[in-house]
């Protein structure tokens, strides 16, 4: 592993962009003083994870960033980027390259990056645990550290061999471990003491509970009494009905015969009705048959209209090809004229070809004879060329010399030339990159519109997130206000039920004696209740109620005469006043007369009587007719006087209040709001139905606020995955960014190489020039020394005259030959061809012969077309004689059925008018069952009452069959123990029914919370064995490292110093982990003496010697010194240079110096400088260069 490249933007003095790509071996970074070369050194330590900015020479995270300078302004976010190559895995990670990305913003906003992805600092430290490049790592050290690592306390030397050990990540474990166990101690510690307070809850509840099951079990025993003495009542009612119900049945008997009589004529219309629609249906039918026909005759007059039209066109067809076989025939015959002229031509050209060959052969004869002669003329030609050859070796030279320089000249030319493509190719390249840069800017562009897309839809996301954080806020303020305005429902309903039990607005005597039944109830065996509470009163009729009844409401109901007895002797024995008392079995009702009361209700604005407009039970209807029997409600006095001149005999009493007697007194007014048992009732049901709403109210908020708590975790996770997309596409721009850069580079890359390549051909050009002057001069040598060989060639040629004629005169001969040759060639082609005419001619007789049984063939096939299709016309017009026929037969059929259609309406017509009859009795015998089923419905009514009441007390469940062997005298004894229940009921007092299931959570709760205590206990004890383990693991490794360390420190300090002794010694401590390591040195020929005596050169050394003996055992991805050779003088410094170069192979040594010893084993080197003063700029630079700029 080692450090590929950094890039820093912003960050201290580069304000500017600045990308620096370190190699293996020795970097080297120099340049002036002040110009910015250690800030480098702090954007490394920075981008790993610093988090003491005083130790990058600042005060607070944003002095990192770029300040400004007089010219430019402050910048608003510093980055460093350093890459780090992975090939190695040194580092687990799925990645071969590391990117560590740091993001700091004037604004105090912070980002860490590993591989564009957002991460913790506490995740670089993990990352780079154990590679040496941790919080202790020694892999960096820079201006002055090397003077701290000698005054560091052993302590934090310790921690540098733990770093370079590889246990840097342990520890980090056990650090976090131990925090986690202490965190675990302290919710072990809050959780008992939870624990402890809901065990007290748990144990209150306990008690409620206990009381809560007593009072579910007795009202229970109340609701089933109740339950049973209600449906016997109902059992009473339905006997009652039951004989109404057998008139109406006898009704609906007579109804029925009635009914199925006008069934039976309608029954009759209906299949007269059904036998028209089958009539008429086949009427239907038949004229769609009629349609079919007519269509089929169409068709076949067309079908036969075809066929005569094929047959015509077979007639032509055939004339046609009669035509064609006369004229084909005769081209037969003319083609066998022409086979037999070729045939005869052909023998004749065999016999030309025959005399040619003839006379080719005599002209080879004389060819022979002439070439021996030209034989003896060349070999005499020979002789004189050689003497030749001296003059033509010398011209050879010359020519040689002239093609080695135009081989010259044509190489330089090439190369040129090739250059010139080259170069073509490059500009050509330039525009390609230009373009594909446009492009790169264009898809930043878009990666930019769609981050700002995505940021925009985040913003919109977290608007809604507000909006729905509001709204839950909103929905728990409401939900609280709503529970407590239930709390404050049921307080009120708690003060009712206590007025309720304390008979507030009674009199005396009645309070008296209901506290007496209350302590005994055996008191008065047959008391039932107090009117007003036997009765429920319609929202809105109090006023009237209380107004017409007045203190009969107060009125005991008893069962027994004799109980009103006892009840009377107890008040006058105890001068508790006086009570009205309603026996139930000596009570008499003088009923209202039906039909005035008929005739009353239908005057508008009358209610109705109170005792039908309240609700009670039918066991205590004597009781409340008695009171509210003849007392009419009306809406207002106006409706009363109305009612009162009809002279009606009831007690007219109005919605608020108002009385007029049957004598004609009125009484009204208003009293001051009093509270009265009735009104208290009333408020009581009022505030239960109140409660049910709030309670209702409370279900829904609460499923709101739920549904809204689900909408926003949906909205989170969807903001989750819009920053996911807005990371990635950072990275992807920043990917993006990088190859602008690149492309950039590459075209400054060519267009260099251009600029060189114009130079290049310049010199080219002036080769060119040199090696065309040198040609011309050989080009006049060598033709002068050709004048003389021409003049030397003239003396031979007129030797050679002779020979030549004989060689023109063989050549004669043999063009001569060569022609016979051709024309024997010329003739056997001809024959050839003349061949292969006949065959053509043979192969085109055969085409004609087979085109005329072709066309014998299609004569037969149209004539058998013509047969076929006549036949066919025959076919046709019989079939058709045949549809014609059937078409008269349905239209005679058609014209029966509509004479039987036409009978059949006017038997209907008969059957309506019976019928007619028939439906008047059934409507006669319907209105008497209605009004039968009127007078039931007053039965029903009453029915209805005590079915509601079963409904409230049983809402869902049908009514219970009379319990066997029920009777009045059994229903009395059911009363008197649903008395002794209700009493034990209000003996229990306040009871909470929710502590049952508040104790079930509770004690949920509690082994919730008891179970969760064990599993932190059994935390804290796996993570104190974790502790445990890797203390011995640390303790062990570190031991064994420490003194490989040691023989390490021992060997290097003995080769940097030649000679001395030195030892990393252990402190003894109780706590092993706090214990340090000490340096003890010894110089060469000095004894043992206190780092704080040795020279600044020697306590550099040796500090280097300790950085170097680590870096031997455990070498580091990269090693960065920052002027550490400083204090070094000439020997000391090639000592250190040596090193450097040993460890060069192992480890990537990053060095800021001003030595020219260092700059000199420097593998690659980079200036740094400041073009315009505050703006730091890196190059890469020659060695020459290194050194002037190091000074």
């Amino acid at each position: 592993m080692h450090l590929k490249s950094l890039e820093l933007r912003g960050f201290k003095s580069f304000a500017k962009g600045v990308e620096i790509e370190f190699r293996p071996g020795i970097n080297v970074i120099v340049g002036p003083n002040g110009c910015g070369k250690s800030n480098i050194a702090d954007a490394i330590r920075w981008v790993l994870g610093e988090a003491n900015i005083r130790n990058l020479r600042g005060q607070r995270g944003e002095d990192v960033i770029f300040t400004g300078t007089d010219k430019k302004k402050p910048l608003g976010m510093a980055m460093v980027s350093m890459t780090l190559d992975n090939q190695d895995n040194l580092i687990n990670s799925e990645y071969s390259d590391i990117n560590i990305t740091r993001r700091i913003y004037r604004t105090g906003e912070s980002q860490f990056l590993i591989n564009a992805a957002e991460v913790r600092l506490k995740d670089i430290h993990s990352l780079l645990a154990g590679t040496g490049l941790g919080k202790r790592g020694y892999a960096i050290i820079g201006q002055g550290e090397l003077e701290q690592v000698l005054d560091a306390k052993p302590f934090e030397r310790r921690l540098i061999i733990e770093e370079a050990a590889g246990l840097s990540g342990y520890r980090l474990k056990k650090d976090e471990a131990e925090n986690k166990l202490q965190a675990s101690s302290q919710d072990i510690i809050r959780l008992e003491d939870i624990l402890a307070e809901v065990k007290q809850r748990v144990d209150e509840l306990e008690e409620k509970a206990e009381k809560a099951g007593k009072y579910l079990q007795l009202d229970s025993e109340r609701g089933t009494l109740e339950r049973k003495i209600l449906a016997y009542e109902l059992f009473l009612l339905n006997q009652e009905l039951g004989s109404r119900e057998q008139d109406l049945k006898e009704l609906a008997e007579r109804l029925l015969e009635s009914r199925q009589v006008l069934e039976n004529k309608e029954k009759e219309i209906k299949e007269n009705q059904e036998r028209l629609r089958i009539i008429r249906e086949s009427s239907t039918e038949a004229r769609e048959k009629k349609f079919h026909l007519v269509t089929r005759i169409n068709q076949q007059e067309n079908e036969v209209r075809l066929s005569q039209e094929r047959i015509d066109h077979a007639h032509k067809r055939l004339t046609q090809l009669n035509t064609d076989i006369v004229k084909y025939g005769d081209m037969m015959n003319k083609l066998k004229q022409d086979l037999n002229t070729h045939r005869q031509e052909l023998a004749l050209k065999e016999a030309e070809l025959k005399a040619k060959e003839r006379e080719a052969e005599a002209v080879h004869n004389e060819i022979v004879k002439v070439q021996e002669e030209f034989q003896r003329a060349s070999a005499q030609a020979e002789s004189d060329r050689t003497r030749l050859i001296d003059y033509l070796s010398l011209e050879s030279t010359y020519k040689n010399e002239i093609r080695e320089k135009e081989e010259r000249l044509r190489k330089n030319r090439d190369k040129l030339e090739f250059g010139r493509t080259e170069n073509q190719y490059r500009l050509q390249k330039i525009e390609n990159w230009q373009e594909d840069l446009a492009a790169l800017e264009r898809e930043i562009g878009k990666g930019l519109s769609t981050l700002e897309g995505l940021q925009q839809e985040k913003q919109k996301l977290d608007k809604e997130r507000q909006q729905a954080t509001a709204d839950i806020a909103r929905l728990e303020n409401e939900l609280t206000s709503t529970q407590a305005e239930y709390r404050g429902l049921e307080n009120r309903l708690l003060t009712l039920e206590d007025s309720i039990k304390a008979h507030v607005g009674m009199s005396e005597g009645v309070r008296r004696l209901l506290d007496a039944i209350q302590r005994e109830p055996r008191l008065i065996p047959g008391f039932i209740g107090v009117l007003s509470d036997l009765i429920e009163v319609p929202s809105g009729l109090e006023a009237a109620v209380e107004a017409a009844a007045g203190r009969s409401l107060e009125n005991l109901v008893v069962n027994d005469y004799e109980d009103a007895k006892v009840a009377i002797n107890l008040l006058k024995a105890k001068s508790w006043g006086r009570v009205t008392f309603l026996p139930l079995n000596l009570l008499r009702h003088r009923p209202v007369n039906s039909k005035e009361l008929e005739a009353i209700k239908g005057i508008p604005g009358v209610l109705g009587l109170a005792a039908e407009l309240v609700k009670f039970s039918p066991h205590y209807r004597l009781a409340v007719e008695h009171v509210l029997g003849r007392v009419l409600i009306v809406e207002n006095l106006d409706v009363g006087l109305q009612v009162f001149k009809k002279q009606s005999p009831l007690l007219i009493v109005t919605v608020e209040g108002e009385i007029i007697n049957p004598s004609g007194a009125m009484t009204g007014g208003r009293y001051r709001e009093r509270t009265s048992p009735l009104r208290i009732r009333a408020s009581y049901r009022e505030i239960q139905k109140e409660m049910g709403t709030v309670k209702a109210k409370l279900k829904q908020t609460g499923s709101t606020l739920e549904e809204k708590k689900s909408y926003l975790q949906e909205l989170d996770d969807e903001a989750a995955g819009i920053q996911k997309k807005i990371n990635e596409t950072l990275f992807q721009l920043d990917l993006q960014k990088k190859e602008r850069e690149r492309l950039r580079s590459e075209l400054d890359r060519l267009r260099q190489e251009t600029s060189q390549f114009l130079e290049e051909e310049k010199a080219a050009q002036r080769e060119i020039s040199a090696l065309e002057k040198e040609l011309s001069q050989l080009t006049v040598q060598c033709a002068d020394l050709r004048s003389r060989i021409d003049v030397l060639e003239k003396e031979i040629e007129s030797r050679k005259f002779e020979s030549d004629q004989l060689s023109r005169q063989l050549e004669l001969l043999r063009e001569r030959h060569a022609n016979y040759s051709d024309l024997v060639e010329v003739s056997r082609q001809e024959l050839e061809s003349r061949r292969q005419g006949i065959q053509q001619l043979a192969a085109v007789k055969e085409s004609y012969e087979a085109s005329l049984e072709d066309y014998d063939q299609q004569v037969s096939r149209f004539t058998r077309v013509v047969e076929t299709e006549s036949e066919r016309i025959k076919n046709l017009e019989a079939e058709k004689e045949q549809l014609q026929l059937e078409l008269k037969e349905i239209e005679s059929s058609l014209q029966d059925l509509e004479q039987q259609a036409a009978a059949l309406q006017e038997q209907m017509a008969g059957l309506q008018e019976t019928a007619e009859d028939c439906r008047k009795e059934v409507a006669a015998l319907e209105d008497k069952i209605k009004q039968l089923e009127i007078r039931k419905a007053r039965i029903e009514t009453e029915q209805k009452n005590l079915l509601q009441v079963w409904e409230e007390r049983c809402p869902g469940e049908s009514v219970d069959e009379p319990e066997e062997g029920m009777n009045n005298r059994r229903q009395r004894v059911m009363r008197e123990r649903l008395e002794v229940v209700k009493e034990a009921i209000e003996d229990l007092g306040p009871v909470d029914v929710t502590a049952i299931e508040e104790l079930k959570e509770v004690r949920q709760r509690f082994d919730f919370l008891r179970s969760q205590l064990e599993d932190l206990q059994q935390a804290r004890q796996a993570l104190t064995r974790i502790i445990e383990e890797t203390e011995a693991v640390m303790n062990s490794r570190f031991n064994d490292f420490l003194a490989v360390a040691n023989a390490s420190f021992k060997k290097t300090f003995h080769t940097i110093f030649q000679g001395g002794e030195a030892e990393l010694i252990r402190e003894e401590n109780e706590d092993i982990w706090q214990s340090g390591v000490e340096i003890m040195v010894k110089m060469p020929g000095k004894k043992r003496q206190s780092l704080n005596l040795l020279s600044g050169g020697e306590r550099a050394l040796t500090c280097i010697a300790f950085i170097f003996s680590l870096l031997m055992l455990k070498p580091t991805p990269f090693c960065l010194f920052d002027e550490v050779d400083s204090a070094l003088d000439d020997a000391n410094l090639a000592r250190f240079t040596e090193f450097l170069k040993r460890l060069a192979e192992k480890v990537q040594f990053i060095v800021i110096t001003h030595r020219q010893g260092t700059i000199e084993v420097a593998d690659n080197i980079f200036g740094v400088t400041m073009a315009e003063q505050g703006l730091s700029e890196v190059y890469s630079l020659s060695p020459e260069e290194a050194e002037a700029m190091a000074g």
